[in-house]
C-alpha cells in the first residue's frame, strides 16, 4: 500500500511515469548538494544533472531534454537572466525555477517578466519541492491543452481538405432527398454549380437509370441504420454507388451521404491482375515478393516446387532461410544496395532447398517505386539453372574442342617433322654398322633423337595445358607475361603452320613486357588469351600481323590484342560478346568472345572491343592489378633446401609396360641407387614383404591392381615408405591437385634424368 500511495503522490510525476529529469545551473557545489539532497527525499528516482557555464546549458538542454531547469540568479559571467531568456528560446515548454541565495524584489520582478516560472531562497529550500510540482503540473496542462488545439485543427483541416480534395463525388441528403452539402466533383457529375445545388431534391436531378437505385440505397440505410453500398454497370461504365448514415448526438441517422465512384478502370486493372495472377501462379518461372525489409509477401507455386517450402512456410519470413552460406557479406551487401537504391539487381545464388541440397538460381530482383520513388517492395523472377549450366558447360566443352581441333592439323605437321629425325637417325644406327662404330656418330644422333622426343613431350604437355579445365576458384599471383607467351605458343600451329599451308603469312608480334602481377586464375586467363589469338587469327583472310601490348593504367593493366584483319563494323562489334553470336557462320560456336567477357567478369575486369571495316580489331582486356604484399622475412640459413642428391637408395619401380620399366630402371640406376622392379601392382606388395625399401615408384594405369590401390596397400603395411607415382596423366593429376592416398608426389611421364633425381631428392632428402 505505501509503494502505490508514492506512485500517485510523487510531485514530480510525468505522463509518460518515467523518471523527472532536472537541470540545474549551479556554480556552488554545495548548494547543489542540498538541493539534491532536498529533491531526492521527494521522489528517489529524480535524474539530474548540473552545468555551470551557458555552453554547457545549452549542451544539455539538447542532449538532456529536461523537463524543469533550476538556476541561480547570480553566476560568473552571467544571471539567472540569461538562462530564462535562453530556456524560453530554445524550449518555451521547459519552465525556469531561479533558485537564489538572496533576491531583490526588483530582481524577483524581472525573473518572472522574462518568464520565470517561479523563485526560491536557498534559506527556504522547502519551497523548492511544492515550486516544482506547481511549474511542472501548468506543463503538462499547457501540453495537454496545446495537444487538443492541435487535435481539433488537424481534425478540421482535414475534414475539409478531405471533402474539397476527394476525386469521388460525395452529396449530404436529409430524410427527404434535399441536398444539404456536396463537393466539387458530384456537382461536375450534375452539371451544377456547388451552391446551386443547395436545397435541391436530388432525385429530380439524377439520371433516370440511376436514380432507383441511389433511392433504394438510400431508403435502406435510413431503415437499417447502416451503410449500403452495391456496384452497377452502365453500359461501358461501372459504378460504385455507397449511402452512409450521419449520427444525431442521440445516435439517430438523421442524414446520409451518397458517395459515387467510377470504378471502371479499377474493374480493367482487376481483371488484368487475374490473368496475371494465373499467368504467375501456372508459370514454371519463380515469382516471389517481399516487403521492403525483405519480408516475403507472397511465393507462387513454382517457388515451392524449386524451393521444396510451401507458401505457408514462407510467408512472414525472410529469403535468408533459402541461404546456403556459399556467398561473403560482400555479396549481399552489394546486392542489398544496388535493390535498396531502386536499381534492379540480375545474378546467380546458390541457394539451399528445404531437404539442405543445394541449387544454382538465376535471379532478376527488381524494385517496386511509389509515386514518390520509395521503394515499397521487392519482386523477384528466379530460375534453377542447374540445366542451363549444364548446358553452358556443354557449349564451352564444344568451344575448346574446336579451339583445340583448329591447332590439330598443325600439331600433327609439327609432330611429324619431329618424328624424323627419330625415325631417320635410328634407322641410320640400325643399318650402317660404320655408324654405330663411330662414337662420335652414335652420340651426334642420339643427341639429336633426344632432342626431339624432348620436343614432342613439350608438344603433348602443351595440349594437355591447353584442355586443363579451367573453371577452378582459386585465384593467386598471376604474370601475364607468361600467359600471353604460353597462348602464343599454344596456337602456333593456327597461326603458323596452318596459316603456311592456306598460303597465308600471320605474324604476331608479343609487345607485353615485365608487367605487374594480377591476382587471376592462370588457367582461366591463358584459355581467354588463346581465344583471343585464335580469333584473330581467323580475322586474317591473306596476310597480316596480331600485335600484343601491355600497359598499366592506375589500379588496372590493360592487354590489347590489335590484328589486321578484315574488321566489324560497328553494330557487329557490338553483338560480339552475345552468347551465340558468330560471324563465322557453321565454323563458329558464337561462344568465344562471351566466354572471354564471362572470365573477365569473374576476375572483376572488363573487354571492349574497337573495330572498323578494313581497319582490323582491337580487343582490348582489363584486369586488376593485384595489390602490393610485403616482402617476407628471409629464412633462417638453417632452413635452406638441400642443394645435393641423397645418398645411394634401394627403390623399387613398378609398371606394367616392359620398355618403360627397363628404361626407367636405367635411369635410376644411373643416379646411382640400386633398383628392383615388378610388372604388376600384386607382385610389387610381395617383393616388399621380402625386401626392405627406401622408395616406391609406380605407375597409374595397370591391369588387375591400379597404382591408387597399390600406393594405399603400401602405406597401410610400411608407413614410412615414401611413394612416387610416374605416370602419364601426372600433369593432368597435377593440374587438378589430385594426390591419391598414399602417394606423396606425381610427375608425369616421359621424366628426364634431371625429373627423376628431384623427385627422388624431394620425397627422401
Amino acid at each position: 500500500m505505501p509503494d502505490h500511495f508514492e506512485l500517485h503522490t510523487n510531485p514530480f510525476s510525468t505522463p509518460s511515469q518515467e523518471p523527472c529529469r532536472l537541470l540545474i545551473v549551479e556554480d556552488n557545489t554545495t548548494d547543489y548538494e542540498l538541493m539534491l539532497r532536498e529533491l531526492h527525499k521527494a521522489d528517489p528516482r529524480l535524474e539530474a544533472r548540473r552545468v555551470i557555464s551557458e555552453t554547457g546549458f545549452l549542451a544539455e538542454l539538447r542532449a538532456f531534454t529536461p523537463h524543469l531547469v533550476c538556476t541561480d540568479f547570480r553566476l560568473p559571467g552571467f544571471t539567472g537572466l540569461d538562462i530564462v531568456r535562453l530556456a524560453h528560446e530554445h524550449a518555451p515548454l521547459v519552465p525556469v525555477i531561479v533558485v537564489t541565495g538572496t533576491l531583490s524584489e526588483e530582481d524577483a520582478a524581472d525573473s518572472i517578466k522574462a518568464g520565470a516560472s517561479d523563485y526560491v531562497v536557498k534559506e527556504r529550500l522547502f519551497r523548492l519541492v511544492p515550486a516544482i510540482s506547481g511549474a511542472l503540473e501548468k506543463r503538462w496542462e499547457k501540453e495537454a491543452l496545446r495537444e487538443a488545439q492541435l487535435r481539433l485543427e488537424r481534425s478540421e483541416s482535414r475534414a475539409l481538405a478531405l471533402l474539397n480534395a476527394i476525386s469521388d463525388g460525395v452529396v449530404l441528403l436529409d430524410r427527404d432527398g434535399f441536398v444539404l452539402e456536396t463537393n466539387q466533383p458530384y456537382a461536375e457529375f450534375l452539371d451544377r454549380a456547388p451552391d446551386r445545388l443547395l436545397g435541391k431534391c436530388i432525385w429530380g436531378l439524377l439520371p433516370a437509370d440511376q436514380t432507383e437505385v441511389c433511392h433504394s440505397l438510400v431508403a435502406q440505410c435510413f431503415a437499417e441504420g447502416k451503410p449500403a453500398r452495391r456496384e452497377v454497370r452502365h453500359g461501358k461504365v461501372w459504378l460504385d454507388l455507397r449511402v452512409q448514415p450521419v449520427y444525431s448526438p442521440e445516435g439517430r441517422a438523421e442524414r446520409v451521404a451518397l458517395f459515387r465512384r467510377d470504378i471502371t478502370e479499377h474493374k480493367r486493372t482487376l481483371a488484368e491482375l487475374e490473368l496475371l495472377g494465373m499467368a504467375i501462379a501456372q508459370g514454371d518461372e519463380s515469382y516471389l515478393i517481399t516487403d521492403p525489409k525483405g519480408t516475403i509477401l507472397y511465393v507462387n507455386p513454382a517457388f515451392e516446387k524449386m524451393t521444396g517450402y510451401a507458401a505457408s512456410e514462407t510467408v512472414g519470413r525472410n529469403p535468408r532461410i533459402l541461404k546456403s552460406g556459399k556467398h561473403g557479406h560482400d555479396f549481399y551487401g552489394a546486392f542489398w544496395a544496388t535493390i535498396r537504391s531502386g536499381k534492379t539487381w540480375q545474378g546467380r545464388f546458390i541457394n539451399r532447398r528445404k531437404d539442405g541440397s543445394l541449387y544454382p538460381e538465376d535471379n532478376l530482383i527488381s524494385p517496386v517505386l511509389d509515386a514518390a520513388g520509395t521503394v515499397t517492395h521487392f519482386v523477384g523472377v528466379k530460375r534453377d539453372a542447374t540445366r542451363q549450366i549444364e548446358f553452358e558447360k556443354q557449349m564451352v566443352h564444344q568451344e575448346r574442342m574446336q579451339a583445340l581441333g583448329k591447332m590439330v592439323s598443325g600439331i600433327a605437321h609439327d609432330f611429324n617433322n619431329i618424328m624424323v629425325p627419330i625415325l631417320g637417325l635410328a634407322e641410320e644406327l640400325l643399318s650402317s654398322p660404320d655408324s654405330i662404330a663411330q662414337p662420335e656418330c652414335v652420340r651426334s644422333c642420339l643427341n639429336q633423337i633426344f632432342d626431339s622426343a624432348r620436343d614432342a613431350r613439350d608438344i603433348v604437355r602443351r595440349l594437355r595445358e591447353f584442355y586443363r579445365p579451367g573453371d577452378e576458384v582459386e585465384r593467386e599471383p598471376v604474370d601475364l607475361a607468361d600467359i600471353v607467351e604460353r597462348a602464343i605458343e599454344l596456337t602456333r600451329p593456327a597461326w603458323q603452320t596452318q596459316a603456311q599451308a592456306q598460303g597465308r603469312t600471320v605474324t604476331v608480334h608479343n609487345g607485353v613486357g615485365r608487367v605487374p602481377l594480377v591476382l587471376g586464375n592462370a588457367a582461366q586467363l591463358r584459355e581467354m588469351f588463346v581465344n583471343l589469338l585464335l580469333n584473330a587469327v581467323d580475322a586474317i583472310a591473306e596476310s597480316g600481323e596480331i600485335l600484343i601490348r601491355a600497359e598499366s593504367h592506375g589500379q588496372q593493366l590493360r592487354v590489347t590484342v590489335r590484328d589486321t584483319g578484315c574488321g566489324m563494323d560497328p553494330e557487329l562489334a557490338t553483338r560480339c560478346l552475345e552468347p551465340f553470336f558468330s560471324t563465322k557462320g557453321e565454323r563458329g560456336s558464337g561462344l568465344g568472345l562471351s566466354m572471354c567477357y564471362g572470365i573477365l567478369q569473374r576476375h572483376g575486369g572488363d573487354l571492349r572491343i574497337d573495330s572498323a571495316p578494313g581497319k582490323g580489331t582491337t580487343v582490348a582486356v582489363a584486369l586488376p592489378i593485384r595489390p602490393p604484399v610485403p616482402a617476407p622475412l628471409p629464412a633462417p640459413a638453417a632452413n635452406k633446401p638441400k642443394e645435393t642428391g641423397v645418398d645411394s637408395l634401394r627403390i623399387l619401380v613398378v609398371d606394367d609396360e616392359p620398355m618403360s620399366l627397363k628404361v626407367m630402371q636405367k635411369l635410376i640406376e644411373r643416379l646411382g641407387h640400386k633398383v628392383d622392379t615388378a610388372a604388376s601392382g600384386k607382385q610389387a606388395l610381395e617383393t616388399l614383404v621380402k625386401n626392405p625399401y627406401h622408395l616406391l615408384v609406380t605407375d597409374r594405369a595397370m591391369p588387375g591392381m591400379s597404382g591408387d590401390e597399390l600406393a594405399f596397400r603400401a602405406k597401410e603395411s610400411h608407413p614410412g615408405l615414401p611413394v612416387i607415382m610416374l605416370t602419364g596423366f601426372g600433369d593432368l593429376m597435377n593440374y587438378a591437385n589430385e594426390t591419391p592416398p598414399g602417394v606423396d608426389l606425381v610427375i608425369g611421364k616421359p621424366a628426364s634424368l634431371r625429373d627423376l633425381n628431384e623427385a627422388i631428392t624431394r620425397v627422401t632428402g
